[in-house]
C-alpha cells in the first residue's frame, strides 16, 4: 500500500519512522525473517526520509543494509519527554 500511495502521489512527501525489528521463534521467525528481506525494503525505500531513534540501533537493526544504501534518506531524532509535565509526584 505504500508504494502504490507513493507512485501515485509522487509530489506528496512521504515520511516513515523505523521502530524496531521484527523477531520471533518457531515459523513465525520465518515468516518475520521473509517480510525483513522481501517486503521491508519496499516499504522503505519509497520514502522521502526515514526516522529513526537512533543511529547505532539501526545500523544493527534489519534496515541497517538500507541505511548503507542511502545514508542521507534517514534522520535520527531521539526520544524526548517534557521534564515539565511528566516528572516525579511527591508521596501523599
Amino acid at each position: 500500500m505504500v508504494r502504490k500511495w507513493k507512485s501515485r502521489n509522487p509530489k506528496k512527501p512521504l515520511v516513515i519512522t523505523y521502530h524496531m525489528d521484527t523477531r520471533a521463534p518457531s515459523w513465525k521467525g520465518l515468516l518475520f525473517k521473509y517480510y525483513g528481506k522481501f517486503w521491508l525494503p519496499r516499504i522503505l525505500r519509497p520514502a522521502d526520509k526515514l526516522i529513526v531513534s537512533s543511529f547505532d540501533y539501526l545500523k544493527n537493526s534489519d534496515a541497517g543494509f538500507l541505511y548503507k544504501e542511502n545514508p542521507d534518506q534517514w534522520l535520527e531524532l531521539q526520544f524526548g519527554v517534557d521534564l515539565e509535565k511528566f516528572k516525579p509526584r511527591e508521596r501523599p
